[in-house]
Formats: structure tokens, sequence, C-alpha cells
């Protein structure tokens, strides 16, 4: 059974081009920013560059609160109490900086988002701020998000982000109170981390990472191929870091890490008690794309297919339970997440991993990657 199609799939809109394109930062209501990670492949047009990290502008100065204030003018509310003193601080191999809090009920649910990433408390010192409340606007999704002069609204079902153009700074509506819906809400706001380490040269995937001796590799896979089972399955000194989403990032050195993520279905349906190291960042080594086979075998995968199977992996990561976000940025993030994936396929091996119920594949990953 093939578990990954490794043509360009037509069912999500446009199919992405193998060639450069002007990425657009769009999703932040930015304006285009001329970028083509990978420009050492031959399919990329000339005057493409490397990622290049001083093409990052710091983090936005500008201090939340007043804008906040605004938004809840423009939306009829009274105005919100100045931000909690009590936050929760998450850095990223990337050099990104987020403080999480939450007004009034929402700041449970956040103290239950910092356990489960195994967040510490702290002060915001500067870092973006992604700031959750009960549900400010009609329900949804009957009730579209009203149209606000100078501000950028990202709705699921499960949440809507509000933010404005070119910053990061995010108010985050959880309406829903049912313990599902609000997993699901929680785990959908990592979006907004998302789409900053994206921009970034970042890609977050759907799959397993694995590590041995500090050195990473991804399995990538969709629903019920058997990542969860392969990371029981290895011995010492390979390390199971999540089972199901990491977010791989680009270092200011030019090399790619990636940080373990929740596995959000053990608490949407099972109340789980794992916690996740969110924080620990793992150079990332290869790509492995699973599947599951007779025989144990490994073979590389071409950075064309590589491209593709990535571009598809970091989709899943942004449709939760098939709940696609509606956003006027949405072709933009596309943008960004094909050109990610493409850099990615081409400065890291991939191979094409096939796992037997009974086999040893992780001797395979030690022979193809060279480590014994």
């Amino acid at each position: 059974m093939v578990y990954w199609n490794f043509e360009i799939s037509q069912g999500r809109g446009a199919s992405p081009r193998v060639e450069s394109q002007a990425r657009s930062n769009t999703f932040w209501g930015g304006g285009e920013t001329p970028f083509c990670p990978g420009a050492e492949n031959s399919l990329y047009r000339k005057g493409c560059r490397e990622p290049d990290m001083s093409d990052i502008p710091p983090v936005p100065a500008a201090e939340p609160q007043a804008d906040f204030f605004e938004l809840f003018r423009l939306l009829g509310k009274n105005p919100p109490p100045p931000l909690p003193s009590r936050g929760y601080r998450l850095a990223l191999a990337d050099g990104s900086r987020w403080w999480l809090s939450g007004i009034g009920h929402t700041a449970a649910r956040v103290e239950r988002l910092a356990a489960i990433m195994r967040l510490s408390p702290g002060e915001r010192d500067g870092a973006s701020v992604l700031l959750f409340t009960e549900g400010l606007t009609p329900p949804w999704p009957f009730n579209p998000p009203p149209t606000l002069p100078g501000w950028e609204v990202l709705e699921q079902r499960q949440l809507r982000g509000w933010f404005r153009p070119g910053q990061t700074h995010t108010l985050v509506e959880l309406p829903f109170t049912e313990a599902e819906w609000v997993y699901l809400g929680l785990w959908s706001a990592l979006t907004f981390i998302y789409q900053e380490s994206l921009r970034r040269g970042g890609l977050p995937l759907h799959g397993a990472l694995v590590s041995r001796e500090g050195q990473a590799v991804s399995l990538v896979a969709p629903g019920e191929t058997g990542k969860s089972t392969c990371c029981r399955r290895l011995p010492s000194p390979w390390r199971s870091l999540c089972d199901d989403e990491h977010l791989v990032v680009l270092g200011p050195d030019g090399k790619y890490l990636s940080h373990p993520f929740p596995t959000w279905s053990d608490y949407l349906f099972e109340r789980g008690e794992f916690t996740w190291e969110v924080q620990e960042a793992v150079p990332l080594a290869a790509v492995c794309f699973l599947e599951q086979a007779p025989e144990d075998a490994i073979e590389p995968v071409g950075q064309g297919r590589a491209a593709v199977a990535l571009y598809e992996s970091s989709l899943e990561t942004r449709y939760k339970l098939w709940l696609s976000p509606r956003h006027r940025g949405e072709a933009a993030y596309r943008r960004f997440t094909f050109d990610n994936a493409a850099s990615l396929a081409t400065r890291l091996p991939a191979f094409r991993l096939r796992v037997s119920l009974t086999g040893r594949f992780w001797e395979l990953l030690d022979t193809a990657l060279g480590w014994r």
C-alpha cells in the first residue's frame, strides 16, 4: 500500500511550481520579499539567493497593549485589562520569542498549554505576544468576523486570531468551553507560531522526530502509518522526541534544527498526560518518508519529489481535523511553505523508509546516514 503520493496534488487548490516566486509576507499583512531558498538547485531561476538571517527584521518593538485596546474598541467591547502579569515564555532556535498569556477563564487554558509544552513562567521582555481571550465576536462558523480597519483575522471554527499587518502580536479568541474544542483551539493557536518560523525559513511537519546522539531524523507520514509504533520500537541510543508533529527551523548559522511538538490527539480523544520539551532543538540530519511494508527497505528520494512531499506534509499541520483556516494570506502561506520545503529538500538527504512490523529499520537509518 502506498502512503505517499509524490506527484503534486491538485486537491488543495492551485498546484505549486518548482520555480522561484516572490515570497509574500501577506499572511502577516506585509509586502513582497524576493527570496528563493535552494538557489543552488538548477530548477530555480538565476538571481535567487540563499536564506540569509539578516533579511529577518527584529521582533516588532511596538507594545501590544495599545493595539489590543484599539481592537476591543472597534469590536464594541469594554477596554481589556492590562496585559496579565503571568505569562509563559517560548524561545525557538530561529530567534523567535513568544510570550503566552490569557485573560479571564482562558488563563487556565494557557496554563494547561504551558504545562503540555513544558514552558516556564516569566516576563514578556519584548517577545511577541500570543494573548488568549474568550469569544468577543458573534459565534461562528455561521457568522463571519467583522472587517476592521488596520486588522487582519485568521479564522478557524475553533478560534479567531487578530493581528496588525506586519506584526506578530496576536489576540486569539477561544469561543468554546467543551474540552475537545478547547484543546483543538490551543493546538490551532500554534499556527501563529508556525507562521513566524515559516517566514524565517522554517517548516512545520506532520511526522515523528527521533534522534541519535544529538542528530535528529524526521519520520514524515500521514496519520495511521505507524509513526508512534516506530518511536516505541527504537532501542538506545535512539530517542523518540515526538511522534506526530514537529517544527523545523532555520538557525542563525543557516543550519536546520527541529523542535518537538505535542501529540494533540492524546488530549482530544484520550485525555493524555504526556508533555513535550518543545524548546529543545536538535540538529536535523535527514528526512524520511515513512511507509508500511512487508520488509524493511530504504532508498533515496529525489529533491523534486521530496519537496512536494514535504509541502503536503506541512499543509497537514495547517488543516486541523479538516478545518481549513480562512484568511486572505492563505496563498502567501502556501508559497512560503513550498519555497521552504524546496529549500529543505535541496539541503538535507531524503529517503523513502519502508518499515515492517518485526524488522530493525533503525539499522538501515544508521547505514544510510553513515552512523555505523
